[in-house]
C-alpha cells in the first residue's frame, strides 16, 4: 500500500509515502527492488530515491539498468541513488551514468566510444536532455553524428535547434556545411545556420555567408558579421572586395566584419574609409579600426575625435576603448566634460574597456 501511494496525485502523500518506506527500513527493500523492474515510470523514479536512502546493496543491479531507461528522471534519480550506495561505474557503464546525472563534460571526455549511447536521447522528450545532447556531439566532433543532429534544426524548442546547428558547426564537416549552407534558404532556420556556419573553415560559406550583409532581417546581419569575423583570414579577401561595392549599407556592415576578423590586411581601406567614406561607413569603419587594434590605428581615432558628427566623434572613442592605447586616455578624459552626450557616454564605456 505505501508502494501504491507513491501514484497519488497529491504531493504530500507521496512525499509521506516515501518517509514511511524509508522508515520501514530493509523490508522496503523488495518491494522497491520490484517496481525498479517493473513497467511503471511514474513509480521508478520514486522508487529509485527511495533505494538510495535506504542504502542497501541489493538494488545495484536495478539501478544500473535503469541508467538506459528512456525517462530522463528515473535515469537521474537511478545514478543518484547508485551513489549514495557508493557504486562507482565500470568504463564501460560510465557514459549511461554521466548521461543519467546529465554530467555531459564528462560524457565528452570518453569520446566518440559515447556516440552509439548518446544519439538515442537526441529524441528524449525533455528539451534539457536533447540540448546536452547535441552541445556534447558537437564536442566530440565525429561526423557520424551530422545526419542525427540536422534533425533537430526542426525542433520545436530553439535552445535545442540551435545548439545542434552550433554542433555542426564545430564538426565542421562536408556534409554538415552542406546542410548548413541549405538551411541559409529556409526562413525558421536561417538565422541559427549563419551563426553555425562561421564556426566552419569551408571556403564554400563565404560568399553565401557574406550575401546575408544586406539582408531585411537585422539580427541576420548582425550573425553575418559575426559569423565572419569568426571566419578571419578566410573571409577578408571577400570582404574587401565587397568593401568595394556602391552600396552604402553593404559597405558599412563589412566594415564591421573587416574589423571583426582582426585581420590587417583591412586597415588600409578602413583608414581610407575612415577620411572619405558616408557616415554611416565611417562610423563602422572607426569601430573596426579599434577591433584590430594595431598602433597605427590610433592616431587617425584621435583626430577623429574632433568631427563635426557626433555619431563619428562617438564611434571614434569606442575605437580607441577597443584599442586600449594608453596615448588614448588623457583624450577620452576630455571627452567626457563634452556637452556632448553621446560622446560623453561613448568615453565612459572606452575608458572601462
Amino acid at each position: 500500500a505505501l508502494v501504491a501511494a507513491l501514484k497519488s496525485k497529491d504531493n504530500a502523500i507521496r512525499k509521506a509515502s516515501g518517509k514511511a518506506l524509508v522508515k520501514l527500513g530493509a523490508s522496503a527493500v523488495e518491494p522497491l527492488i520490484q517496481v525498479i523492474d517493473g513497467k511503471d515510470v511514474q513509480l521508478q523514479a520514486d522508487a529509485a530515491q527511495i533505494l538510495g536512502e535506504l542504502g542497501d546493496r541489493k538494488a545495484y543491479s536495478s539501478l544500473k539498468r535503469r541508467l538506459v531507461s528512456n525517462d530522463r528522471l528515473v535515469r537521474q534519480k537511478s545514478a543518484e541513488a547508485l551513489i549514495k550506495l557508493g557504486w562507482r561505474p565500470a568504463q564501460s557503464e560510465e557514459v549511461h551514468f554521466f548521461m543519467g546525472q546529465q554530467d555531459w563534460d564528462n560524457v565528452v571526455r570518453i569520446g566518440p566510444s559515447a556516440l552509439d549511447s548518446i544519439l538515442p536521447v537526441l529524441k528524449d522528450s525533455n528539451k534539457q536532455v536533447r540540448t546536452g545532447a547535441a552541445k556534447a556531439l558537437g564536442e566530440i566532433g565525429d561526423e557520424r553524428a551530422v545526419e542525427p543532429l540536422s534533425q533537430l534544426l526542426a525542433d520545436s524548442e530553439l535552445s535545442v535547434s540551435w545548439t545542434a546547428a552550433e554542433a555542426l558547426g564545430k564538426i565542421g564537416s562536408s556534409e554538415a556545411v552542406s546542410i548548413l549552407l541549405k538551411h541559409l534558404g529556409e526562413e525558421k532556420t536561417r538565422r541559427m545556420a549563419i551563426w553555425a556556419l562561421g564556426m566552419t573553415t569551408d571556403s564554400r560559406i563565404v560568399k553565401p555567408v557574406a550575401q546575408a550583409l544586406t539582408d531585411k532581417d537585422p539580427v541576420v546581419v548582425d550573425l553575418a558579421v559575426k559569423s565572419l569575423g569568426k571566419m578571419g583570414p578566410l573571409a577578408v579577401e571577400h570582404l574587401l572586395s565587397q568593401f568595394k561595392s556602391n552600396d552604402i549599407n553593404r559597405r558599412s556592415h563589412v566594415a564591421l566584419a573587416l574589423g571583426e576578423t582582426r585581420d590587417h590586411r583591412a586597415i588600409e581601406p578602413l583608414l581610407d574609409a575612415l577620411e572619405n567614406d558616408k557616415t554611416a561607413v565611417r562610423k563602422n569603419a572607426a569601430l573596426a579600426l579599434g577591433m584590430i587594434g594595431a598602433p597605427e590605428v590610433v592616431q587617425p581615432l584621435l583626430e577623429i575625435l574632433q568631427d563635426k558628427s557626433s555619431d563619428i566623434r562617438a564611434s571614434a572613442a569606442l575605437g580607441l576603448g577597443e584599442a586600449g592605447a594608453e596615448t588614448a586616455i588623457e583624450p577620452l578624459m576630455q571627452a567626457l566634460a563634452e556637452e556632448d552626450e553621446e560622446l560623453s557616454w561613448a568615453a565612459t564605456i572606452a575608458l572601462f574597456q
